[in-house]
């Protein structure tokens, strides 16, 4: 019977001129209403309530919803309220009282909770979610820092988005463009359009929710990195088709234990470069001597960025968690690579996994501290030598 009711509203909003993709739109949302309506007060009858308006806002808040899905909601249901008062002659407007959802001084942790919910609901990876969260922590504290005030979505405005951009110009393009996608989810979240209608930029660029402007980052070339002298040479010996790591070492050594592979895979083991076209994943068994028992693998299946699983030697249980993820090269001729990263500690773990062929070398990591790393072979190569890193706590 409701869907009589929905019709009728519909055709009279075609008869004002209304676009069929916001008719659209009032139908979706109207649909929804109903759906929740039914299932909680099935004997009602066809005219909500304001009760029943009030319970399904705050279903919908509960829910993790978009701010602006919750607000579209509400106004297509004012409208539909008041269309049934003066055209169907309902008793009241179910609607008087019930106002937008606003996030005014709304702590910190419950913002960030519902903006993961939301997450969430899109079906995000968890690994992911967090690194949203811990960009959106990152971005509440320069916005307390800048503007002494408690955030809220009243203040998610163009100006401040600017702003912040040129706040990221000193860090690693990286980090930058990372952070800023994930502001990007949050105007998603808030308000789309703020975001969606940036001006151009000078590259001829707009900040979109799926284009990251990389023209405004100003981007610091290492020209070098000063290297203590008094580094121990390096202590890596090979038995048999394994490598191992003389204990008492000032940096971190990845790579250098033998593959197994969990399934029909191809290994170059002399090189630890492997075909990753299939990217299955591989166990890394711990050597004596070795700091580490996992192992990292790029997934290139269907082009994907994404890494494959960790696995422990001990029981191959899969995890996976990461701080920052990149990719990198040694220069043909060269022996070395340095990597800054802004989320890199002393106690970090960090994994590498050769993309190319080393020239039958093993790649070998360094942490400098202050954020960088360096990425090393022991003899220069003629080709290119690419590489996928992880950073982990």
């Amino acid at each position: 019977m409701e869907n009589s009711l929905i019709n009728s509203f519909i055709k009279h909003l075609e008869f004002e001129g209304y676009k069929q993709s916001t008719l659209k739109n009032y139908r979706s949302d109207l649909l929804g209403f109903y759906s929740f309506f039914r299932q909680t007060r099935p004997t009602s009858g066809l005219i909500p309530s304001q009760d029943s308006a009030n319970a399904y806002k705050n279903y919908l808040i509960e829910g993790g919803k978009a701010l602006f899905s919750i607000n579209r909601a509400l106004s297509t249901l004012r409208k539909y309220s008041l269309y049934l008062k003066d055209y169907l002659y309902a008793s009241e407007n179910f609607m008087t009282g019930i106002g937008n959802v606003v996030l005014v001084n709304e702590p910190e942790n419950d913002l960030i909770g519902r903006f993961e919910k939301f997450l969430s609901l899109k079906k995000i990876k968890k690994n992911t979610i967090r690194n949203y969260k811990s960009d959106i922590k990152h971005f509440l504290s320069w916005f307390r820092y800048k503007t002494g005030m408690a955030f809220s979505s009243e203040r998610f405005e163009e100006r401040l988005i600017e702003e912040y951009k040129q706040s990221l110009s000193d860090i690693p393009l990286f980090t930058a463009r990372r952070r800023l996608s994930s502001l990007n989810q949050l105007g998603l979240w808030l308000k789309p359009r703020v975001i969606a209608d940036s001006p151009k930029a000078e590259s001829g660029l707009v900040w979109r929710p799926t284009l990251i402007l990389a023209s405004l980052i100003t981007i610091v070339a290492i020209q070098s990195v000063l290297l203590s002298d008094s580094r121990q040479a390096l202590g890596i010996t090979k038995e048999g088709s394994s490598y191992k790591l003389e204990k008492g070492l000032n940096y971190r050594v990845e790579n250098i234990s033998k593959l197994y592979p969990q399934a029909a895979f191809e290994v170059q083991a002399k090189d630890l470069t492997v075909d990753v076209g299939k990217g299955l994943p591989l166990v890394k068994k711990k050597d004596e001597g070795s700091s580490f028992d996992l192992m990292v693998l790029t997934n290139q299946v269907n082009n994907s960025d994404e890494p494959s699983e960790l696995f422990y030697q001990k029981d191959e249980q899969s995890v996976l968690f990461y701080q920052e993820k990149g990719r990198g090269v040694i220069s043909a001729g060269e022996t070395s690579a340095f990597i800054y990263s802004e989320t890199l500690e002393n106690d970090s773990f960090i994994y590498v996994t050769p993309n190319s062929s080393t020239n039958n070398q093993i790649l070998i990591v360094e942490n400098l501290g202050k954020g960088f790393f360096r990425v090393f072979i022991d003899k220069p190569f003629d080709k290119n030598i690419l590489f996928s890193w992880i950073i982990t706590k």
